[in-house]
């Protein structure tokens, strides 16, 4: 017997928001593995190290905007835009973070 499925809204995910919560993912994962090898090469980072964190920041502010375009459109759901929102907004702060303590 085959199993019906019933959908009672016309709401969607988002492509934009699963887009935002890619890009915050893909940031975050690789400023993790950034942290990781600088820190078992005795706290030097290389030209590399710096690229991907430069590269992070861009996906990050990128999936920002996304995430708040995704936000503001009517009849979606939002789990996805507050997913990237968040994963987006925690890299960028630790990012900056991670640039000013550098600095002392």
């Amino acid at each position: 017997m085959a199993r019906k499925s019933y959908k009672f809204t016309n709401r969607n995910f988002s492509y934009i928001s699963i887009m935002s919560a890619i890009l915050g993912i893909i940031s975050l994962i690789s400023v993790i593995l950034a942290i990781v090898i600088a820190f078992l090469n005795g706290g030097v980072a290389g030209q590399n190290l710096g690229i991907t964190g430069i590269l992070a920041m861009i996906f990050s502010i990128t999936g920002l905007v996304l995430g708040i375009r995704a936000r503001l459109e009517k009849d979606m759901f939002y789990l996805y835009a507050y997913i990237g929102i968040v994963t987006n907004a925690i890299v960028i702060a630790g990012l900056t973070a991670l640039i000013i303590l550098s600095f002392f």
